[in-house]
């Protein structure tokens, strides 16, 4: 290794070095208030919380499934099992799962959906609306147990909430309403929507909670007693003593969920050291290719076999014996290296020819002359001489030499 890329090597190790102390030993580590609903997560709009309350709310197993998606995951159950409590927080949910799943529900199972519902509104035909803004949401059960308004402060002035218009008053049941106020005509109106039903579906049921599952998040479990005693209580309407599967994570996050460059990226410690890692290559590469010539290779030059032709068609007259044939050989040949070299016209050989040729080859004059007054006669008489062929062998041999 030369003493620069050695020296290079260092000076971006120390860089690296103190970037990680200083991002390690940060001790003001500004909370994430995104909505990422992540079953590991412990920001404030995590499941951290609830995963946990969860396993000690139900008297049997609870699974945490962030692999399979739900279509696998039934596939794999056996038919003759007890019902289950199926849980949703987060994502929609694939058609094929759905399909599934209802088949579940119809054997008894119960389903409570905490995240977006609208992959159900086809299915079930559910009927709902959207509002971008809210202001002082207030969450409210149809429970004789707990019947309070419970008010859910909001850290974005523009919130996506959903709730169900139509109902079919035969299968579906309105379990919980939120209140908002919106711009009306004259001023601000407090609207009244239903945000939690309960849909009958053979023997079992789906309770569908308008999403986002705000009040099931670490910052509101922690903060306020009351969202608590609301998130308990829909969690009551599953039954509690089956076994309960909660599916925390996206349909389409599962397959990938375990990647290592998806872990490295969710942590900015680690992002920050692989996006290092990656500048510091390709400088090393940019300073090497400018240090390192590209190796140029040798090109032999072509090599002249006119002697070898010339020995090849001595050998072959004194074989055969008929040196008109050899001499008209050599000529042809003769020509066509002139043709190749020099670009000429060989049609018309005479002394406008001869002059070209010298004025090109910078050969000797005379030695031109003579191999072109013996073209031309041979031209005439189509005969040759065996003195003619060694002379004219010896002369396009000078000629050629370099």
């Amino acid at each position: 290794m030369g003493k620069s890329i050695r020296n290079y090597l260092i000076f971006l190790g120390v860089i690296v070095l103190i970037m990680s102390l200083t991002v390690f030993s940060s001790s003001n580590r500004k909370r994430d208030w995104q909505w990422t609903f992540d079953p590991e997560s412990k920001e404030p709009y995590g499941l951290y919380i609830f995963g946990k309350e969860l396993k000690h709310f139900f008297t049997k197993k609870v699974i945490q499934e962030s692999y399979y998606t739900p279509y696998e995951y039934l596939s794999v159950k056996e038919e003759k099992e007890e019902p289950y409590n199926y849980i949703f927080t987060v994502g929609s949910v694939d058609k094929v799962s759905l399909r599934k799943l209802l088949v579940e529900v119809e054997r008894g199972s119960e389903v409570l959906f905490l995240n977006d519902f609208a992959s159900l509104t086809d299915s079930l035909e559910i009927k709902t609306e959207d509002k971008y803004r809210a202001e002082d949401l207030q969450m409210q059960l149809n429970s004789p147990s707990f019947d309070k308004k419970v008010p859910i402060e909001l850290k974005q002035t523009f919130v996506g909430i959903n709730y169900f218009t139509d109902l079919d008053k035969n299968r579906d049941k309105a379990l919980g309403y939120m209140y908002f106020y919106e711009e009306g005509k004259t001023k601000k109106e407090l609207r009244k929507k239903i945000n939690f039903v309960e849909v009958s579906h053979g023997k079992g049921k789906l309770y569908i909670h308008a999403g986002p599952p705000i009040a099931f998040t670490n910052y509101y479990l922690k903060k306020d007693p009351k969202v608590r005693d609301y998130a308990a209580t829909i969690l009551s309407y599953l039954p509690k003593d089956r076994p309960t599967v909660w599916f925390a994570t996206p349909t389409q996050d599962r397959v990938s969920s375990s990647d290592a460059l998806l872990f490295i990226m969710s942590q900015p410690q680690l992002r920050i050291a692989w996006w290092l890692l990656l500048l510091g290559f390709l400088l090393y590469l940019l300073f090497k290719g400018k240090r390192q010539q590209r190796i140029i290779p040798v090109i032999e030059k072509p090599k002249n076999t006119t002697v070898e032709f010339a020995q090849s068609v001595s050998s072959l007259y004194y074989q055969e014996g008929n040196a008109t044939d050899m001499v008209q050989k050599k000529i042809t040949y003769f020509l066509d290296q002139v043709r190749q070299r020099y670009y000429m016209d060989t049609q018309q050989i005479n002394e406008d020819f001869a002059q070209k040729l010298y004025n090109k080859s910078g050969k000797d004059k005379t030695l031109v002359e003579n191999i072109v007054q013996t073209i031309v006669h041979f031209r005439q008489t189509q005969q040759a001489q065996e003195e003619t062929l060694t002379q004219m062998d010896k002369w396009i041999d000078e000629f050629w030499k370099p």
